[in-house]
């Protein structure tokens, strides 16, 4: 039920109950009008008949007889008038006010009082005065019945006409209804005019407002959806690169260990071989031969350097442990006042090779930064297992970097982090107990029975 029915209905309910007032109204009116002029008939013909019972009283029935003709009738009264012998002498003729016409008996059971008579005692015989209030209650009646038409005439025009300003006022309702409706189906580019009255026109802007911001927000979710997809698509197209360049860097490292590393090798035991040949008396030849060794040594280092760069061998050989030990052993070397330490937890060499591959760069990075830019003299690299986690955890006593410089992702920071998170991982960054850096990577390990995953970037 729409609510401009609701409204019509409560309005007619209401005219109605005015109705119903009204028509009580006149009902009790009409019984007290009734009432008050059948006691005032009543009251004058008393007091005229037994003032005329005065004069006849001597005279007997006959001459009360004649005197009651010549009266006529009493309104509201009828008077009959009987002999000693009880017989009737005279009875009060009909009234002629209205003749024919009678109210409806449950009107007049409504408002007609209770007939009354009263006797009168002549000398030869008995007068009889009773009450009649038909012309009074058709009179009332009369009056309800105008005041029943008028009351109807009246209740189809106010209901015409509260159902036409009912219509009016509920119009921008509809309207609001229609527009929500529309906004259901998607039509968020449904805008409400203004409408007349505070009321309905505060409605239409709040709903202006709420389609306004609901489009606003539709749009931002669409564009924060084709943002994630696009970043999605980046992180598949940078991991597909990395993977690549990982493969790439893999077989340069292969092939650089072993076309040049065994050249690199064969060029030392030349040169070795040629120093323990040489007459000691051809010092020239024997300082050159010493110089092809010690080119051969720098060469190799060199070489080694850029395996451990591009893919360290004993990653895809020996194991995440082992790369983790060869990368330390060379970088004491190379830095032999700085202090390293290593703490390799058991079972490293089963490792997936994606997560593998980047936990060595992560460790690798982060002992990179803490050398060139943190100024750092002691790195301590540690790697265990926590159930089917694998945890990275490099900590230096460097100068440290700023908050600014942890949250822009500088140093490589932003590499490592995608280099975790597609291997499905977590990095934490923050200070160390030295007061430099510390940097921990969290890296999910596949179940037991999985197969091994592909090197990942």
């Amino acid at each position: 039920m729409s609510l401009r029915v609701q409204i019509n209905l409560v309005l007619t309910l209401i005219i109605c109950l005015m109705a119903a007032a009204l028509i009580w109204q006149q009902v009790s009116g009409a019984r007290t009008s009734v009432n008050e002029e059948m006691e005032t008939a009543s009251r004058v013909a008393t007091q005229v008949l037994s003032r005329v019972n005065e004069v006849y009283q001597d005279e007997g029935p006959e001459a009360m007889s004649k005197f009651l003709e010549r009266l006529g009738r009493v309104r509201a009264n009828d008077i009959v008038l009987y002999d000693e012998q009880g017989r009737e002498l005279y009875r009060s003729p009909d009234s002629t006010y209205k003749a024919g016409q009678q109210a409806p008996a449950w009107f007049a059971s409504l408002i007609a009082p209770v007939p009354q008579s009263r006797d009168f005692e002549l000398s030869r015989g008995r007068l009889v005065v009773s009450s009649e209030a038909s012309r009074a209650v058709l009179d009332g009646w009369d009056e309800f019945k105008r005041l029943v038409l008028t009351i109807g005439i009246g209740f189809i025009l106010l209901t015409a006409l509260s159902w036409w300003l009912v219509g009016r006022v509920t119009r921008p309702l509809k309207q609001i209804s229609q527009a929500l409706a529309e906004v259901e189906r998607g039509g968020f580019e449904t805008r409400l005019p203004s409408f007349p009255g505070a009321e309905a026109n505060a409605l239409g802007a709040a709903f202006n407002r709420m389609v306004v911001g609901v489009q606003e927000s539709i749009s931002a979710r669409e564009e924060t959806a084709r943002t994630a997809a696009e970043l999605a698509n980046h992180r598949e197209m940078s991991e597909v690169y990395r993977q690549r360049v990982e493969r790439e860097s893999s077989e340069l490292a292969r092939e650089l260990h072993d076309e040049l590393g065994q050249h690199v090798t064969a060029i030392k035991s030349m040169g070795v071989s040629i120093a323990r040949r040489v007459d000691e008396g051809d010092p020239a030849i024997s300082q050159a031969a010493r110089l092809i060794v010690e080119s051969a040594d720098r060469i190799h280092l060199a070489v080694r350097g850029m395996l451990n760069r591009l893919r360290p061998v004993s990653l895809d050989q020996f194991g995440l442990g082992d790369a983790l030990t060869d990368l330390v052993s060379d970088l004491r070397l190379q830095f032999p006042d700085k202090n390293f330490v290593l703490r390799i937890g058991p079972e490293m060499e089963r490792v997936d090779p994606a997560v593998a591959t980047a936990a060595f760069r992560v460790a690798q990075e982060s002992i990179t930064n803490a050398l060139r830019h943190a100024n750092a003299t002691a790195i301590d690299v540690n790697l265990r297992r926590l159930e089917s986690t694998l945890v990275l955890q490099v900590e230096d006593n460097g100068q440290g970097m700023d908050e600014q410089m942890l949250a822009s992702g500088g140093f490589g920071l932003a590499g490592m982090r995608e280099r975790v998170a597609s291997a499905g991982g977590r990095l934490e960054l923050g200070r160390s107990r030295q007061g430099g850096v510390l940097v921990r990577a969290r890296l999910p390990l596949p179940a037991p029975d999985a197969e091994p995953q592909a090197a990942a970037g």
